[in-house]
């Protein structure tokens, strides 16, 4: 008996970012004499492990199965931090389609990746320590402001004449 398999019609489906293979689709048809052939069936190659399928309204679809990211082509578990950068993991609820900034607390004032952002991520402390900066700053800048204004006014003297008893007067000056 002899086999004759060749295989052409390769699909593709790639991951939301289209750049990496996701799910490989081909079309297969079988003959036992090498020139019929029954219909074309499709066939698709997945790994069940971090993917599944379902068909919606006559359409396979695959997506990734809950706590997995596919990042580069390649699947992670959930929290799985990356091999090349300590601070940046798999955290699917963020981005199931590439890396995430950790959770850790060494990692949390970093810029992102320059690639996918340019967003400066802060943590709480940092940004409390911000806040409570800015507001000494404003409560500096407004005692300088205080401090000139009071060095400016002009002086006040006030004066008072009294007489006593004697036909004397007593004269008493304050400054303001």
């Amino acid at each position: 008996m002899t086999m004759f398999c060749p295989v052409n019609g390769q699909t593709k489906f790639t991951d939301p970012q289209g750049d990496l293979s996701f799910v490989t689709g081909y079309k297969i048809s079988v003959s036992n004499d090498g020139v019929n052939f029954g219909e074309e069936e499709d066939m698709y190659i997945f790994n069940s492990t971090y993917q599944e399928f379902a068909v919606v309204d006559g359409k396979i679809e695959f997506k990734l199965k809950e706590n997995y990211c596919f990042i580069d082509g390649s699947p992670y578990f959930n929290q799985t931090t990356s091999s090349s950068n300590d601070c940046r993991m798999c955290i699917p609820e963020k981005n199931a389609f590439d890396w995430s900034t950790s959770l850790k607390p060494e990692c949390r004032i970093s810029i992102a990746n320059p690639t996918t952002s340019s967003q400066l991520q802060l943590g709480s402390g940092a940004i409390a320590g911000i806040v409570v900066g800015g507001v000494c700053f404003l409560m500096v800048v407004t005692g300088i402001i205080v401090w000139k204004y009071k060095q400016k006014r002009p002086k006040r003297f006030t004066s008072r004449v009294s007489m006593d008893g004697l036909g004397s007067e007593t004269t008493t000056a304050t400054t303001k």
